[in-house]
């Protein structure tokens, strides 16, 4: 289901209108200029949910209501208070039910290897693995 291309196969193909997050894991710091962190407005409407149940629950509509403030397919990143181990969600499964709504990009907080996005770092308790075949994503490496 999920993909991995190549920055140059990305290039080459059309971009618009995918309905399906577009993950980038290596993004020059040139490139990286244009994006927009979402971790500060995000983290200010998830605390007015109360507690970290509510938040969950509401993860996605902050989400939206977010990236909905930023004009057409925008290039967000700094998404780490998605991986809140409190919230007990599946931020792929998240960012997809999201792009379907309001199409975005999104910088991977974290690193790319052998078809899995990976967030923090083994034995941590926010650390996470994504099989990308297992989510409906373009991850451009």
């Amino acid at each position: 289901m999920g993909e991995v291309l190549k920055t140059y196969q990305f290039e080459a193909r059309e971009k618009t209108n995918l309905m399906k997050p577009i993950i980038f894991c290596n993004l020059s710091k040139k490139q990286e200029v244009n994006a927009v962190s979402v971790n500060i407005p995000l983290a200010k409407e998830l605390q007015k949910q109360g507690s970290a149940m509510m938040r969950t629950m509401r993860l996605e509509n902050n989400l939206l209501d977010v990236i909905g403030n930023l004009g057409e397919n925008p290039l967000i990143k700094d998404i780490d208070v998605l991986f809140n181990p409190a919230y007990q969600t599946d931020v792929l499964k998240s960012l997809i039910n999201v792009c379907r709504k309001k199409q975005f990009r999104v910088i991977w907080p974290g690193r790319y290897k052998d078809g899995r996005l990976y967030y923090a770092e083994e034995g941590y308790r926010d650390y996470k693995v994504y099989e990308i075949a297992n989510y409906d994503v373009t991850v451009v490496i």
